[in-house]
């Protein structure tokens, strides 16, 4: 049963507060401080006082908040100028939020779930006040909050159902496409089953932004178009402001770029209240002060980061870390596959297909990283091998990670970027002009790759791409290995990443987390899985 019948507000009120040390234990302060507001013909709509008695403060209509400050300071004239009394003050545009109902009564943890709805909407409560019957809760908050604060309060107590307002950055990308399908598609479920509206108020790409002024949700069926017939640029600050202006209490920010600026914004956001998740690995593998800071911020807000799809897709790579530790176990080594573009080019080479080709047929299947000399060079493996390393609380940067690239020698990717004008003349984006140069250099790596797989072959091992931490050694690695039928990594499809994790519990057979990850479809299924459970949490 709902606890309560309903939610109330009312605006346009100052709250007149008296506070002193010298008030406690003195008799008739109460009676003299309401004698003037009677005096004064003040309405008081409600009041409240400290325990030690060294403050008491009423809530009044705005128009009336002057009139009563100044009953206040003569009716306490005499201590203010002794200085007995500390201050009289006032405090003008405040709202009062208040729930009701019969329910309430005898009813543990109302209070407190009030109260949490309003710390989730970041509403700050300047005064409170419960009647001895318990049948209502008043506080007193910022009247630039009260809508934020009856939203979240009315969601809490499932008096409606519980509103996500999203932020997706790169809704045009491939991970992007997939994920605004994919969440179409379990919408109605989300609401049926769980209560939960997820409304995407904000979509951003490379180049511009769209949003719904009307806080009722954009049509993603065709957000490309509407991306590209905005008139905003895209620009985090402005994405900032039109996040802030939603009164919603429950806001998501989901970042489904390769952009090493927007997890700048990560923190800002966190301490503004508002979830952040996706896929971008550079927050969790980047500077390594930047994300100590997200994780300070992290302890003392109410916002959550969710990056579980950085390393494995959807597979529960990093929650399977996080539970060992937590659980008190202690990791030695993780041995592990993390790209499946690797996986897929160096399970698929061989007499019928050169490395090369390969290489390419894995852009072609979308397993690969948007630049894929990131996947041939070990840089993308080793960014989700950090990721892992700080789950396990290892300060490990990429520069730490020793890799075995496997471009050709004195190849720089960096410097085969086209130019505007260039793919512009090619009649391809950049990035794919980029990657078409990449695997045309690759070619002179065939010939080498070919021998190290008859190598293997002949001594009936396979080749796989490793990554590799040593705990106790505190080094990782990045390379290609030819491993026996007794490996983890031996019988790997060409789809998919393995994780596996010695540690002390499992010391003589490893705990292993393995399936398909490779593509932009999983990737987005895991981003929705972090969604769907930040979501839950909110109920």
């Amino acid at each position: 049963m709902i606890p309560i019948k309903g939610i109330t507000s009312i605006d346009k009120v100052s709250i007149v507060n008296l506070e002193g040390a010298s008030l406690i234990g003195v008799p008739g302060v109460a009676q003299r401080f309401m004698a003037a507001m009677s005096t004064a013909n003040i309405n008081v709509l409600m009041i409240t006082q400290a325990s030690s008695e060294h403050s008491i403060c009423v809530a009044v209509p705005h128009d009336q908040g002057e009139k009563a400050l100044t009953a206040l300071k003569s009716q306490f004239e005499l201590e203010l100028a002794r200085s007995t009394i500390n201050s009289v003050s006032l405090l003008t545009d405040m709202s009062v939020v208040a729930i009701i109902g019969e329910g309430m009564a005898f009813s543990p943890g109302v209070a407190a779930r009030f109260l949490k709805a309003l710390a989730q909407g970041r509403v700050n409560v300047r005064a409170i006040a419960q009647g001895s019957s318990e049948r209502q809760i008043a506080a007193v908050v910022n009247a630039e909050d009260a809508s934020r604060a009856l939203r979240s309060v009315h969601q809490a107590f499932t008096l409606s159902d519980t509103v996500v307002s999203v932020a997706v950055l790169g809704a045009t990308g491939a991970v992007g496409a997939n994920f605004l399908k994919q969440l179409e598609q379990t919408a109605n479920t989300a609401l049926t089953t769980l209560g939960i509206q997820i409304k995407v108020m904000h979509a951003a790409s490379s180049k511009k932004i769209v949003s719904d002024e009307k806080f009722l949700g954009l049509n993603i069926q065709n957000l490309e178009e509407q991306l590209e017939a905005s008139d905003v640029a895209a620009d985090l600050d402005t994405l900032t402001e039109l996040i802030a202006s939603d009164v919603n209490p429950h806001r998501v920010v989901i970042d489904l770029t390769n952009s090493n600026k927007i997890p700048d914004y990560y923190e800002k956001w966190i301490k503004a209240g508002v979830h952040v998740l996706g896929h971008n690995k550079y927050m969790g593998s980047g500077d390594l002060k930047r994300y100590k800071s997200i994780k300070s911020a992290l302890r003392f807000g109410t916002a959550q980061w969710q990056y579980g799809a950085t390393v494995g897709a959807a597979l529960p790579v990093l929650s399977t870390a996080s539970d060992l530790i937590n659980t008190g176990d202690k990791v030695e080594e993780v041995y592990s596959c993390l790209s499946g573009t690797m996986a897929h080019i160096l399970k698929t080479f061989g007499k019928d297909m050169s490395f090369s080709d390969a290489a390419k047929q894995a852009c072609e299947m979308g397993f690969s990283h948007h630049n894929i000399a990131r996947d041939l060079d070990g840089t993308n493996a080793a960014r989700k091998l950090v990721i892992i390393a700080r789950e396990l609380g290892m300060d490990l940067s990429v520069e730490d990670v020793k890799c075995e690239s496997l471009l050709p020698a004195g190849f720089d990717a960096e410097k085969m970027v086209p130019s505007d004008e260039e793919a512009a003349k090619a009649g391809k984006p950049a990035w794919q002009l980029q990657t078409d140069n990449v695997l045309k250099a690759l070619e002179a790596q065939n010939a080498a790759m070919m021998e190290r797989k008859e190598k293997a072959d002949a001594e009936g091992k396979v080749l796989r791409h490793v990554s590799h931490i040593d705990m106790v050694s505190g080094k990782a690695e990045v390379r290609v290995e030819a491993v026996d039928n007794h490996s983890p990594l031996f019988r790997l499809k060409n789809d998919e990443n393995l994780v596996s994790y010695k540690t002390e519990r499992y010391s003589t057979s490893p705990l292993i987390c393995k399936g398909a990850s490779a593509g932009a479809e999983l990737t987005a299924s895991g981003v929705l899985a972090d969604l769907l459970r930040l979501s839950r949490s909110l109920t």
